[in-house]
C-alpha cells in the first residue's frame, strides 16, 4: 500500500479527534481494520476511502488528495490546485478536460457550460477521440448546443434536478443536438462505455456539467462522491471566468 495514503488517513482521522475505533463504529468497519490502514499493511477499497472522507467531512482538495496519490509525476492535487492560477477560461477547460481526466484515469470528459439560457458543449478530451467525434459531426464541436427544453436530455436532467446521471449511451446525454445516427458512431467510434454527468454547482448556482467518460461498463457507484467534489471544485475554479 502507497504509505502517503495512510499516513493522510492518519492525519485527517486525528485532525477530526477520533479514535480509531470511533472511525471503525462509524463506517461499520471491523475491528483493526483503520489500525492497519493506517500501519499501510492493507489497501482501503474506494468504498472504504469514501466512507472515511463522509465520516471525517473531507474537504475536496483532500478527498482528491487521496485518490491521486498513486499516480506518477503531477499528482491528481497539484492538477486541481492549478485551477486556482489559472485566469483564461479556454486554458480551464483544456486543463480539466485533458490533464485532469488522465490523472482520474479515464477515458475522456466533456464539458457543458450554460450562457445565454443555452448549454453549450464547452470542451472535449483532446485525442484521437475528439478526433473521431469531429469526423461525425456535421458542425464544429463548439456549435453543439441543447435547450433546457431538452428535458429527456440526461445533461439537462442533471441540470435541473442538480443531480448525478449514469447511462451506458452517448446519445442520452448528448441528443437532440446532435441526431441519434451520429451519437450512436461517436459512441462506437470512441469506444465509451459508461457515462457519468455531473452538475456543475458553484454558491448554488449550476453553471454547466462534467461528463466522465469510462471505457468499461460502470455504475460510478465507487467514484460519485469523488467525482462530486471535483466537479464541485473546478465549478468554484471557472464560475468567474464565464
Amino acid at each position: 500500500m502507497n504509505n502517503s495514503l495512510s499516513e493522510k488517513l492518519k492525519q485527517y482521522r486525528k485532525k477530526s479527534v477520533l479514535s480509531q475505533f470511533d472511525l471503525e463504529t462509524a463506517i461499520n468497519a471491523s475491528p483493526g481494520s483503520i489500525s492497519r490502514i493506517e500501519s499501510g499493511f492493507v489497501n482501503p477499497t474506494k468504498e472504504t476511502i469514501i466512507a472515511i472522507a463522509k465520516t471525517l467531512n473531507l474537504k475536496t482538495e483532500e478527498i482528491a488528495l487521496l485518490f491521486g496519490i498513486d499516480l506518477d509525476n503531477e499528482s491528481l492535487e497539484e492538477v486541481l490546485s492549478s485551477l486556482k492560477s489559472i485566469g483564461n477560461l479556454n486554458d480551464m477547460i483544456f486543463t480539466v478536460t485533458n490533464k485532469l481526466i488522465f490523472k482520474i484515469g479515464y477515458l475522456a470528459s466533456m464539458m457543458w457550460l450554460i450562457k445565454d439560457k443555452k448549454i453549450y458543449a464547452a470542451g472535449l478530451t483532446n485525442s484521437n477521440i475528439s478526433k473521431a467525434v469531429h469526423n461525425i459531426l456535421d458542425q464544429d464541436f463548439s456549435e453543439v448546443t441543447l435547450s433546457f427544453e431538452h428535458k429527456q436530455n440526461l445533461t439537462v436532467q442533471a441540470m435541473l434536478e442538480k443531480e448525478i446521471k449514469i447511462t451506458n449511451y452517448t446519445r442520452e446525454y448528448i441528443m437532440p443536438a446532435v441526431t441519434a445516427d451520429q451519437a450512436n458512431k461517436v459512441q462506437e467510434a470512441t469506444g465509451d462505455k459508461s457515462n457519468c454527468i455531473v452538475p456543475m454547482i458553484s454558491n448554488d448556482k449550476v453553471i454547466g456539467a462534467m461528463v466522465y467518460v469510462k471505457k468499461i461498463e460502470d455504475d460510478f457507484s465507487s467514484d460519485k462522491e469523488m467525482l462530486k467534489g471535483i466537479t464541485n471544485y473546478i465549478s468554484e475554479c471557472i464560475e468567474n471566468l464565464i
